[in-house]
């Protein structure tokens, strides 16, 4: 089949048109004449002409001539000849197009989609597509595909699934994939993708010191990510009223294996056990937006009464008495005298 697209990009009409394909002896024409009565400004028309090979045909590429002759509003007909070349091939040839894959997490299932096109004229029939991904990290179900045919000109796709190994580390990962066709061999490399999932721990609490109501408190507690995969915009947000400050502390990014601290200084209204409520979020390697909740306790100390001003009042109150007994006995002594 020889498929052409007609347009008409004049300004006037024409009409008694006819398209001819002039193949050489090597071919052996089945439709190679279309007739189109009229094409007006604009107008497309799609045209389809058949041949067959003939067997002892060699190989390579063959330029066909196609003769246009139509008549135009003047009655003149007008003729030229365009030149289409055609590709003959003893076997068809396979071409890796496009890789489809889902985002593959340690230890989860994934299907990763290999589209192939057949770029000759023949059919691809009994396909072997095999899969191998070095360092051994994926376990296909299974490695090797058999594709009974893959039609000329026509593209079709091949799907492996794979379940990545519980041990392996997040990064990318080369792999190959092969195909065996009609004595021919087609390996194409590729990427892989793999990501982890960040799994966050609270590993600890702590006050710089004694906690006292109504006084200011740094309180700092660590996470932990003991995941696969990097924690990115981590934040910590309080959640109660009972304590002033800023409750909101960003920490970023915490790779996996590491910790991050957040910090917080506080004012404590009540004394004794202060339960304290908090949520984590955090995204994962694709940006998703995830959060936790978690909470933990604080012991808050009632602040000691300032007895300064009752202290210095009793001085005062003790020296105006010595004072004033030693100003009573130097009057008497006057008196004698």
């Amino acid at each position: 089949i020889l498929q052409m697209d007609i347009y008409h990009v004049g300004t006037v009409i024409y009409t008694e048109i006819n398209i001819a394909a002039i193949f050489p002896e090597e071919f052996e024409s089945v439709k190679n004449n279309i007739e189109i009565a009229k094409m007006n400004r604009l107008d497309k028309f799609t045209v389809i002409l058949k041949f067959n090979t003939k067997e002892d045909i060699d190989t390579g590429v063959y330029s066909i001539p196609i003769e246009i002759n139509y008549k135009d509003d003047t009655g003149q007909f007008i003729s030229y000849k365009k030149f289409v070349n055609l590709q003959v091939s003893d076997t068809p040839v396979l071409e890796l197009i496009d890789i489809q894959t889902e985002t593959p997490y340690i230890g989860e299932r994934f299907t990763t989609t290999f589209i192939i096109q057949n770029t000759e004229l023949l059919p691809a029939s009994n396909i072997v597509a095999s899969i191998d991904l070095e360092n051994e990290i994926i376990s296909w179900i299974p490695s090797s595909k058999t594709i009974n045919l893959i039609s000329e000109k026509s593209i079709s796709n091949i799907d492996f699934t794979g379940v990545v190994s519980k041990n392996t580390k997040p990064g990318s990962y080369p792999g190959t994939i092969t195909l065996l066709y009609n004595g021919k061999t087609l390996s194409n490399k590729f990427i892989l993708d793999v990501y982890g999932e960040p799994d966050l721990r609270i590993a600890g609490i702590a006050t710089g010191d004694d906690v006292y109501t109504n006084q200011k408190a740094s309180i700092s507690f660590q996470i932990e990510n003991v995941g696969k995969g990097d924690a990115g915009s981590l934040k910590v947000v309080l959640l109660d009223d009972f304590y002033t400050g800023v409750k909101t502390s960003y920490i970023g990014t915490v790779e996996y294996d590491d910790t991050g601290t957040a910090i917080f200084d506080l004012k404590f209204i009540n004394p004794g056990i202060n339960n304290i409520q908090a949520t984590i979020f955090y995204t994962d390697k694709l940006g998703n937006e995830k959060s936790f909740n978690t909470n933990f306790n604080v012991l808050v100390n009632k602040t000691p009464e300032d007895y300064t001003l009752i202290i210095v009042f009793i001085l005062i109150i003790v020296i105006v008495y010595f004072w004033y007994i030693k100003k009573k006995k130097n009057a008497k002594k006057l008196k004698k005298v």
